[in-house]
Parts: C-alpha cells; structure tokens; sequence
C-alpha cells in the first residue's frame, strides 16, 4: 500500500490513520442532530489543523540531513514541489512555515524550540489554522528590527490568542491595526506605492459593453465601498418575478412581500450601483463641460425606431444599441439623454423636444409627493430616482406631474417587463400587479409614508 521506502512503525501509523479516515468517509449523517453535525465539523477541523506540526517537522529533518542537495535539488522548495505535486506558491510556504514553527537544532546537532514557540504550540493543539499562522509569523517577521526586538514576543502569544477566538478576516483586521500603530513608517510607504501604481483600464468590447480594472488607492477603494453600502443593498424582488424558476407569490391583499428576495447576485447589484451613482453625478451636473456643453449621453435614431422600439441607435461613442434599448435610456424624464433623430441619408430632422424632460419645480412637486420610489415597498430616496412617463412619452404623454412619478432605477428598468402597470388615482401613483397574480387592485407604495392619500371606493 505504501512506498517500500517508508518505515515499518510509520506505515503501521499511516494505516491506522487510513481506517479512522474511511470510518470517518462512511459515517451516515442522516441520523446525526444538527448539532451532533456541527460538532463533528468542529472537532475534524481541530484535528485537521494539527497535521501542520507534522509537515513541519518532516521539512526540518529533510534540510538537517541536506536531502535536497543529495537528489540534485536547488532548495528544499523545488525538492518540495517535486515530491509533493504542488505549486512553486505553496511549496514555498510550507518550508517557510517550517523554518518559523518546526523544531529547530544547533550545528552540533542540540535541538532548539522553534522561533515562535507560542504560535506553534497553539498550532499543534489544533488552535491556530495554517493560514492564520501565516499571517501572524508574516504580521511580525516585516515590523523594523528594533521594534521587533521590543515586542515581539509579547506580539506572537496576543496574536496566538486572538486566533484562536476570530475568524481569518478579523485576524486580518486585527493585524492590520497592529502594523499600522507598530510602524506607522511602513504605513506610509505602503500607501505610497499605492498611490503610485494606481490604475484604472476600461476594455471595450466589439459590442461596445467593457470590462474594468485596475489598481485603487485607499481613497478610492473607500468611496466605492461607500456607494456600495449605500446602493448596492438588496432590494426588495418585485411581486410576480420569477427568480430561478420559482415564482414569488403576491401577498394578501396584492401588497409586495418587502422580505422577497433580490433577484440580482452581488456582483450585479455593485454594477447598477456604479451606474446610479455616476448617473446621480450627471443629473446633479457636478461634471465639468465636455467639448463646450454640459456631459450628455447622446443617442442618434431615427424618428421611427425611436417611436416603436425597433431598428438600431447609435451611441455618441459609436456603439450600436437596439432601439428598444435606445427608448429605456432616453425614457428617464430627468437624466442628461439626448435623442438626436436622422434619416437613412444621416441628415439630422430633429432633436428630441426639451418638453421630454421634466423640470426642476415639477421634480421638487413629485419629491413632496412620492418621497422617493413610487412602487410598492421600495424604499430607494429621492436622489436615487428617475421620473418615469405614465404615459409614455412617445406615445403622446405629457410632461407633467399628473402624469409623472418617482421611480428608482431597479424598478424603472424592471416593472414592465414583470408585468406591472401604474396608473394615477386621484393624482397620486398606484401600482396594479401582474394580471396571473388573480389581485389586481391598484397598490400605492407606503414605504416612505404609512397614511392614507384618500379612502379608496370599493
């Protein structure tokens, strides 16, 4: 079963170890408590953590007998990564381990406590994970000399400890203050070298949609973490999306259940939010002027692919977008689109009337009266918002408020398409659900205020 190189007494070990491990595999956890399950998790991980100690010592007898230079190796990392199967990355890092918290011996061959005795000691208890080893021997090994020398010790037995109570994130946290208040020097340096690598690449496709990358500084990691926080968080799904094959049904009543799940992943909810804050900074008009005017996404179509949603548009940068699309960017009410209608000859017949756009008093009244997001159990702010056409606006509706509402930029993209449809009772927004959900009693939103506009006539 084994090499015939290894050692009878370790062979017996390792077969031992091969039954507990197949005991282990054929557990059936059918008839075990929930907490009987964890604890069994809880407990194979100690144990798994305390095979570390064992890889350590093998890679310290391995370089007291100078195995790599016998065989022709360069380092103990390439005889590592030769015996081992793995990576140059992770060959590396066990013998670095190894040399930090495996058993150490003089020249004369005397054996000395590894160079952080605490830390190891923690780690074949099965206390401290390889990981969390690594950083806490990385965390100390790059504070200056001298302020090594001074606390170290002290350093690894506080560290050692808090491994053993936080999860790697927090220990990384934890470090990180750590390093900073040790030497703040270093700080500086780091955020030097940040600030000179900083980047940021926009790809663009043969589609004309992009990929982004990039190196951020500190500053800018934390704005956009900020407008992460802010409009990146879960909102609610609307009443009747269908998310992942199931359909979530209408509450009592047709009200939205505002616990429904998002159907969006979280890399989609970060790049709408990316998307509603820059289009907050243009309808802010906060950005400088570009070529003499004010920054404006443009949009050439002609006059009938833009009233029926079929045929192309072309985007100020050149990138060709369907007409349907064209209309939804063009249909914000408030958002610096301009449409430019052409001919098949690309002579221009007109620009797209100034009247589409609602002004500054009409937005301040819809403000007063929507408070925010007018579909049901949003409760997206003002400044997140868009105006939205009732009637749409190609169609002949009016640029006014009894025909406007205040809709977030999730919901303006998506109502339609799921089905729901406002109408404007008395003057305020009410929504009517999907006609498949049997309840189609027009809804008014009451996130942002509980009272009643007016009794409803039954």
């Amino acid at each position: 079963m084994f090499g015939s190189d290894v050692n009878p007494e370790a062979g017996t070990v390792l077969a031992e170890l091969d039954t507990v491990l197949q005991r282990l595999n054929t557990l059936v956890l059918d008839s075990h408590s929930d907490s009987e399950v964890l604890a069994l998790w809880r407990e194979l991980e100690h144990r798994r953590r305390t095979l570390a100690p064992i890889d350590h010592a093998l890679i310290a007898q391995l370089q007291t007998r100078n195995v790599p230079h016998t065989l022709g190796e360069r380092s103990m990392t390439t005889l590592a990564r030769s015996v081992l199967r793995v990576g140059i990355g992770e060959a590396k890092a066990r013998v670095v381990a190894a040399e930090a918290l495996g058993p150490r011996r003089t020249l004369l061959g005397e054996p000395l406590e590894p160079l952080y005795p605490v830390l190891a000691a923690a780690q074949a208890a099965g206390q401290v994970s390889e990981p969390a080893a690594k950083l806490i021997v990385h965390t100390i090994e790059q504070l200056p000399d001298a302020v090594r020398a001074e606390v170290d010790r002290d350093l690894e037995h506080t560290l050692t400890k808090q491994a053993g109570e936080l999860d790697l994130d927090q220990l990384r946290t934890l470090t990180r203050h750590v390093s900073a208040l040790l030497d703040p020097d270093g700080l500086l340096t780091q955020e030097a070298q940040r600030q000179r690598q900083r980047e940021v690449n926009l790809a663009i496709r043969p589609d004309g949609s992009g990929r982004l990358s990039g190196n951020c500084t500190v500053e800018l990691t934390e704005w956009i973490r900020t407008i992460f926080d802010t409009l990146a968080k879960p909102k609610p799904a609307t009443t009747g999306a269908t998310t992942g094959g199931a359909t979530t049904d209408s509450t009592a009543g047709g009200a939205t259940d505002a616990a429904a799940k998002d159907p969006r992943t979280a890399p989609q909810r970060r790049h709408d939010a990316l998307l509603e804050a820059l289009k907050l900074t243009a309808r802010a008009e906060l950005l400088p002027d570009c070529g003499g005017i004010s920054s404006t996404l443009l949009l050439s179509m002609t006059r009938e692919a833009f009233l029926t949603g079929t045929g192309t548009a072309t985007t100020g940068h050149g990138t060709i977008v369907h007409a349907k699309t064209a209309r939804e960017w063009a249909g914000g009410g408030d958002t610096l689109v301009q449409p430019v209608w052409i001919n098949q000859h690309r002579r221009i017949e007109a620009l797209g009337t100034p009247c589409r756009i609602f002004t500054r008093q009409q937005r301040h009244a819809l403000i007063i009266r929507d408070k925010g997001c007018s579909f049901p159990g949003c409760d997206a702010p003002p400044q997140h918002c868009q105006v939205h056409h009732i009637v749409p606006w190609a169609d002949g509706g009016p640029t006014h408020i009894d025909n406007g509402c205040l809709l977030c930029t999730y919901h303006h993209r998506t109502f339609e398409r799921l089905g729901w449809v406002c109408t404007m009772l008395k003057g305020v927004p009410h929504w009517v659900p999907p006609a498949w959900t049997g309840n189609q009693t027009p809804i008014r939103n009451t996130a942002h205020d509980p009272r009643p506009s007016f009794p409803l006539k039954t």
